[in-house]
């Protein structure tokens, strides 16, 4: 639980995106590398996320892209 509390707290600070139709590097071609790789959000393996922290001098929106799967 406090694992989820500290990522919340990491997603508010910067902006999150998704991979859609990435590479099987698992990030979009000529993307920058994410803040923060693989951070797991639960107990199995393949639960994890990828940050990416915005550059910004200025309040930032922030973008959270959820993958349904499949």
């Amino acid at each position: 639980m406090h694992l989820a509390v500290g990522l919340l707290c990491l997603l508010l600070a910067g902006a999150m995106t998704g991979a859609s139709g990435a590479p099987a590097s698992g990030h979009p071609a000529g993307s920058r590398p994410p803040t923060l790789a693989n951070v797991p959000y639960g107990d199995h393996p393949r639960q994890v996320l990828d940050f990416w922290q915005a550059t910004a001098t200025q309040p930032t929106p922030l973008v959270l892209h959820i993958h349904g799967g499949g």
